[in-house]
């Protein structure tokens, strides 16, 4: 019990010896104190570029020789084989063989290309799409408080507030008594 006593006494005590008086004061003016500082903004440029694209592609032929030895072969095996196989049809084996050598030849000639020795070289016309990013410095102005200018019993005083006062600043004043 003894100690709720004492605590109770103390806190009347400290009550009545520290008053407090709280006053409104007239606000005479308000300015913003300010923070500038410089910073890198990134803003990207993009453009579009029209860009040839140069395909070259070999040109090839096929052998289309008239004086071919395939004909002149085929005769020559034709007559040989018509006089060995039925004696007396040496032309029509020769004719035969001429035309199957021919045949034959001109299948070999056209599975065969060559290359000529020269290209034929195509351009394609391609949009491309660039874009860089450049930094530009912006510098920035921050409202960080307030100057605020005010009057108490006819004295000028200035403080600086975190946020605007309004039209009155509240003031506190404790008395130790």
């Amino acid at each position: 019990m003894k100690p709720r006593l004492l605590a109770i006494a103390i806190a009347l005590t400290a009550s009545v010896s520290i008053a407090q008086n709280i006053r409104l004061a007239n606000v005479i003016s308000v300015e913003h104190v300010q923070h500038k500082e410089m910073t890198s903004v990134p803003r990207q440029i993009c453009s579009v570029h029209t860009e040839p694209v140069y395909t070259t592609t070999p040109v090839y032929n096929t052998y289309r020789d008239t004086n071919s030895p395939a004909p002149i072969v085929g005769l020559i095996l034709g007559a040989v084989v018509g006089y060995n196989s039925f004696g007396t049809a040496p032309g029509l084996g020769a004719l035969l063989g001429g035309s199957v050598g021919y045949s034959i030849g001109d299948q070999v000639r056209t599975s065969h290309p060559y290359w000529t020795g020269q290209t034929v070289t195509t351009v394609t016309q391609y949009n491309r799409s660039y874009c860089k990013t450049n930094y530009e410095s912006v510098e920035i102005i921050r409202t960080i408080g307030y100057r605020v200018t005010y009057e108490v019993d006819g004295i000028l005083n200035t403080i600086v507030t975190a946020t605007h006062p309004g039209s009155h600043v509240r003031l506190e004043t404790r008395v130790i008594q």
